[in-house]
């Protein structure tokens, strides 16, 4: 039976290393569906060029020539992909470089689930406070996606944005429960004071999103807390019961972080300008 193709936007800047990792892991443990890659960059101009292991294995590479910024660049590279969607796609997935997932198990069940609903998107809530949707990593209708391109003409805060344009125009969306909470907990955050509040490891999903200049042997720190997340040696790095073990601490961390006290139980979410 001929897989559906879905459509994989991945955008870079500067992160090679992590965009090489990043493609191979879905090449190599997504298997769900035909996936068709679509990487684009903006660092070229600055000296970072797509690695020659990733133009071999994508379907498409863009390079532009300009970078608009951070936020205005972020939006660029969405928006730039785009035009390469094969008509044939029915789902687009947009998803950041630095985003290792090596599952795509649960993506096939947020599928189904978009199949099965009117919603449009399916991504992470990404502040409990007020409405915001994660952009690491989201599935999204490719006919929504084409007829809204201005979903992602975002400013400074592209999460609530996003969230904030569904709403207006009475599109719904689907929270990825094993991509949440994003952030840590305020009541947590003497258990976990690093990467700026934030999980970076989704034992659910399989899927680790650290910032390699914030690990202290970079790279190789960032494999090991993969095969943390997994559970299993899946870089030859570290022992393997002391592996099982992060990974049963990660999940334990997880679900005390779902029933840990926070405001957002009793608050009303508000809806911030974006």
């Amino acid at each position: 039976m001929k897989k559906d193709i879905i459509s994989v936007i991945i955008r870079v800047y500067d992160r090679m290393e992590d965009l090489a990792v990043c493609v191979e892991s879905i090449r190599s443990y997504w298997n769900c569906y035909n996936y068709f890659l679509i990487v684009v960059g903006n660092g070229k101009k600055n000296g970072f060029t797509i690695p020659e292991q990733v133009k071999n294995s994508a379907d498409r590479i863009i390079e532009l020539e300009e970078n608009l910024g951070h936020i205005d660049g972020n939006a660029q590279l969405l928006l730039a992909g785009i035009d390469y969607i094969p008509t044939d796609s029915r789902y687009t997935i947009i998803l950041e470089a630095d985003t290792w997932i090596f599952s795509d198990e649960w993506i096939d069940r947020y599928v189904k689930m978009l199949d099965n609903s009117d919603a449009v998107w399916a991504s992470s809530e990404w502040v409990k406070k007020y409405w915001s949707l994660g952009l690491d990593f989201s599935i999204i209708k490719t006919e929504f996606l084409k007829n809204n391109t201005n979903i992602f003409r975002f400013g400074s805060n592209p999460e609530a944005y996003v969230c904030n344009y569904l709403r207006e125009n009475e599109y719904s969306f689907i929270y990825i429960k094993e991509n949440m909470p994003v952030h840590i907990p305020k009541s947590m955050r003497f258990m976990q004071t690093n990467f700026g509040g934030r999980f970076r490891s989704f034992p659910c999903a399989k899927m680790v999103t650290h910032h390699i200049e914030d690990l202290e042997n970079g790279m190789n720190s960032k494999k090991l807390l993969a095969n943390h997340c997994i559970g299993k040696k899946v870089f030859p790095l570290g022992n393997s019961l002391l592996i099982r073990i992060e990974f049963f601490r990660l999940v334990l961390l997880r679900l005390m972080a779902l029933i840990a006290p926070q405001s957002s139980w009793i608050r009303k979410k508000k809806t911030v300008a974006a």
